[in-house]
Parts: structure tokens; C-alpha cells; sequence
């Protein structure tokens, strides 16, 4: 399974950090998403997921494809994004963020 996060890009979206990318994630599916940098930061960094045009429908079943094919990378890369999610986007993790801003202001 993968899961697909393809949102087309409008201010609301593009430095925006989706939920729903990270629930997929931390459920050990890797994700195919909107090719925004911080998005593709992410999936790729922790090798997770393919970013891609989310306006470019070919784009979108290349990578589904891909995953198709490779049984084993998809099992890798949901690995990959339950641990970026366990050890890096977490409340715990962003609680200490929180609080140092906090006590800046």
C-alpha cells in the first residue's frame, strides 16, 4: 500500500507540514507527495516517499509504479518514515521547541 498526498500548490499549502503525511508515515506506509521543499525534504531525507508535480498525473503513477515494483523498497521506506515520525514528528519532539519559544518571549 501507499498512500498519496498530492495537493496542488496554493500558499496554503506549499510550507505547510500535512498531517496526513505524517500519520501515513508513523502507520509504515511510504507516501508519494507534492513535490513542495519541505515536503521533499522530508521524504527524502528519511527516504520515505517520492515527491512529485501533483499537477503532472504521470508524475503520480510513475511513482505509484515504482512502488509496485519494488516489493522491498516499499517495505523499507515505510520503515524509514514510522522511525522519522517516532524520533523526529512527535509532540515529545516539538514540545521542547515549544517551550523554548515560550521562554523567548
Amino acid at each position: 500500500v501507499v498512500w498519496i498526498v498530492c495537493l496542488h500548490p496554493s500558499e496554503n499549502f506549499i510550507d505547510s507540514y500535512p498531517t496526513k503525511m505524517f500519520e501515513y508515515m508513523l502507520a509504515g506506509l511510504p507516501t508519494v507527495v507534492s513535490h513542495f521543499p519541505t515536503w521533499t525534504k522530508i521524504v527524502n531525507h528519511h527516504q520515505c516517499g517520492i515527491s512529485v508535480d501533483p499537477r503532472i498525473s504521470k508524475e503520480i503513477a510513475e511513482a505509484i509504479t515504482f512502488y509496485y515494483d519494488n516489493h522491498d523498497t516499499v517495505i523499507q521506506a515505510g520503515r524509514n518514515g514510522k522511525k522519522a515520525v517516532q524520533e523526529n514528528y512527535n509532540w515529545q519532539s516539538e514540545e521542547k521547541k515549544l517551550i523554548e519559544l515560550y521562554s523567548r518571549l
